[in-house]
């Protein structure tokens, strides 16, 4: 093989990785023992302490012994039942040649399995595997200086149109589940998302509406209707790809990391920053002004 396979070491536990190269599994030795995927990333073989050997396993094929008399001719001939391997020779489309070698096929020797050394080598031995999404990006020049299995050891970043996309991705879960508690709009094609809260008002309250019975009817007529919550706005964000322009609005922004254990740290708070603001019980509507207001509710009292 032309490529070197890449080992990492991490905490006295050995990665190899063996995704590239065929039959991986059962086909490679490494450290004279049977490789054994990785848990959680299959691509990687996992071995306790440091890589000695990668060997994988061949089959040498048998070679050509002798000729052996077909079955249904032992009976009805006086042939030897077998000859040695010189006893025909073939033509240039591989035919037997010779006396009665159409009454004889070739025989082979059984074939011999063995071990093939793989050469390998130790990239890190600080490092285990983590697979990083498509949309981060490793920055200049660790994006092309580094080997491609370690760059999530060094600093890099999600734009911020992505990180839009993983929000909403997010806040979308949370109104699914939220059974109508929450709204939000559906204008994630051009980077903007807002949700609003309904809550309940827990006292009568009504209001009323006109409408025309029917369509030749001069007259409006008024109906009262139970007012069952009020609606506010929870959050409004909008991605730099909105298409409204985004001055004086709250934006996504880059979300970087000294590496990408830290990305998806800064990552996650920016998100559950969001996601807070859909806590159970965070707001209530106003009992002073009978609905007028929506107030916070902090430790249980309103604010």
């Amino acid at each position: 093989m032309a490529d070197k396979i890449i080992v990492m070491e991490k905490d006295g536990v050995s990665y190899a990785k063996l995704s590239s190269y065929s039959g991986f599994g059962s086909s490679y030795v490494i450290n004279g023992v049977d490789a054994v995927p990785a848990p959680g990333d299959k691509n990687y073989a996992i071995v306790d302490g440091t890589v000695t050997s990668i060997e994988i396993k061949r089959t040498a094929p048998g070679h050509r012994v002798g000729y052996a008399l077909y079955d249904r001719y032992k009976e009805i001939t006086q042939l030897p039942h077998e000859l040695p391997a010189d006893a025909f020779t073939r033509d240039d489309d591989g035919d037997l040649c010779g006396e009665n070698a159409e009454f004889y096929y070739a025989t082979y020797s059984t074939p011999e399995p063995y071990l093939e050394a793989v050469e390998f080598e130790i990239i890190d031995k600080n490092c285990e595997p983590v697979t990083i999404p498509s949309y981060v990006t490793i920055n200049f020049p660790n994006n092309i200086a580094r080997h491609r299995e370690t760059q999530h050891k060094y600093p890099c970043f999600i734009p911020g149109k992505i990180v839009f996309e993983l929000l909403w991705d997010r806040v979308k879960e949370h109104v699914s589940a939220s059974e109508g508690k929450y709204e939000m709009d559906d204008y994630r094609n051009i980077q903007a998302l807002r949700v609003n809260e309904r809550i309940s008002i827990p006292y009568h309250e009504t209001t009323t509406r006109s409408y025309y019975p029917t369509a030749r009817s001069r007259k409006p007529r008024i109906e009262t209707l139970q007012v069952r919550w009020k609606t506010v706005k929870v959050i409004e964000i909008y991605g730099p790809g909105y298409s409204q322009g985004t001055q004086g609005r709250e934006v996504t922004p880059v979300m970087r990391g000294k590496d990408y254990a830290e990305l998806q740290a800064n990552l996650e708070v920016y998100i559950n920053s969001f996601l807070s603001r859909m806590e159970d019980g965070k707001r209530e509507v106003c009992h002073h002004c009978r609905g007028e207001g929506i107030v916070e509710v902090t430790g249980g009292v309103a604010q």
